[in-house]
C-alpha cells in the first residue's frame, strides 16, 4: 500500500508596507490567503484542487515547539524566522525580489496516524494580482 500524504500550496499576497515591515523584529502580519490542498496516494491524487480562502498569520520569528507551518482553526501560521528571507520580499531596487518561494515538510496527526504534509509557500506582492488582471483585458 502506498503511503498517503498531503500537499498544500499556499499563496499569500502582502502589500508593499507589509513586506517592508517584515525587516523589523518580531512582526506578525495577518491576511487572507489561498491554499490548495491535494491528497496524494501513489499515483492517485485528489486533483483538481479547490481554492480555499483562509486567514494566515505570517511571522518573522519562531515560537518554541511550533513547526514552521502550523494549521490552526482559522487557517495557517507561517513562521519565517530565517532573517536572510526578510530582505528577499523587498523590491528589486532595494536588493530583494518582491517574492519568496519555499517548501516545508511537516506532519499532522489524524486519528492517531501521523501524515506527511508538504507545504509549497508562495509569497508575492499583491501587485502581481493587478498585473495579471490587466494582462487578461
Amino acid at each position: 500500500m502506498q503511503p498517503t500524504f498531503l500537499t498544500i500550496a499556499h499563496n499569500l499576497f502582502p502589500n508593499r508596507d507589509e513586506r517592508y515591515g517584515f525587516s523589523q523584529e518580531n512582526v506578525e502580519i495577518s491576511m487572507i490567503g489561498i491554499c490548495l490542498p491535494v491528497w496524494v496516494s501513489g499515483i492517485t491524487t485528489s486533483e483538481p484542487a479547490e481554492e480555499v480562502y483562509c486567514r494566515y498569520k505570517l511571522r518573522n520569528y519562531s515560537v518554541p515547539g511550533e513547526q514552521s507551518v502550523n494549521i490552526n482553526k482559522d487557517g495557517f501560521t507561517i513562521n519565517l524566522a530565517d532573517k536572510s528571507l526578510w530582505d528577499l520580499i523587498k523590491d528589486a531596487k532595494d536588493g530583494g525580489s518582491g517574492s519568496i518561494y519555499l517548501t516545508h515538510q511537516g506532519s499532522i496527526t489524524n486519528n492517531g496516524v501521523e501524515i506527511l504534509v508538504i507545504h509549497y509557500i508562495n509569497i508575492q506582492d499583491i501587485s502581481v494580482l493587478t498585473r495579471e488582471k490587466n494582462a487578461i483585458r
